[in-house]
C-alpha cells in the first residue's frame, strides 16, 4: 500500500491513532493503514476530528456548506 509522505508523517507523530472502523472486514485502521486491528477499536477522537473534520472544536463544520 502506497500512502503520501505527508499522511504517513502526520499518522507516526500521533502514534498511529485508529480513525477509521470497516465493519464488512472487522478491522480498525490508523490513517495511513501500518496500525490494524481485528474488530472496533476505539478511535482516537482527537486525530479523527482533524482529518474528517479540520475547523477547530466548536466552530461550524465545514463539511456542510
Amino acid at each position: 500500500m502506497s500512502v503520501e509522505p505527508d499522511t504517513a508523517a502526520w499518522c507516526k507523530d500521533r502514534d498511529h491513532p485508529y480513525i477509521t472502523y470497516n465493519p464488512w472486514f472487522e478491522r480498525s485502521y490508523c490513517r495511513c493503514g501500518k496500525r490494524q486491528e481485528i474488530g472496533q477499536q476505539p478511535m482516537g477522537w482527537e486525530a479523527k476530528h482533524e482529518v474528517f473534520h479540520a475547523h477547530a472544536p466548536g466552530a461550524p463544520c465545514r463539511c456542510y456548506l
